[in-house]
């Protein structure tokens, strides 16, 4: 008799180990390199190459803030559909916010 708690992986959870290997193994092997990189390198160099990417991220983030801010033009994501309309708003006269198009009739005979 088996225990419960003790099933085979599946192939799936194999795939998903050796990927997640894999993954480690490559970011090991940059951290070694970056750290030999950084340690070859001047402190004032160092900071001199944080100082543009600390820099050049700000100014990212700032065009992306006012751009989202100044442009007028439609959004970015139309809507899908008009939304719902309420059966209350029928019922007191107002008219529908949209009306839908009839479908066409293909089996007309001629």
């Amino acid at each position: 008799m088996k225990p419960e708690g003790k099933e085979k992986p599946s192939t799936k959870d194999k795939v998903a180990g050796i990927i997640a290997f894999m993954i480690v193994r490559v970011q090991l092997r940059l951290s070694k390199g970056l750290k030999s990189w950084e340690r070859k390198q001047n402190p004032q160099r160092l900071k001199l190459l944080f100082f543009i990417f600390i820099i050049s991220g700000f100014g990212y983030c700032t065009y992306l803030l006012l751009d989202a801010l100044i442009r007028k033009d439609s959004p970015a994501v139309p809507a899908s559909r008009p939304p719902a309309q309420s059966k209350d708003s029928t019922a007191k006269g107002m008219r529908p916010l949209y009306t839908p198009l009839p479908l066409p009739n293909h089996n007309q005979s001629k």
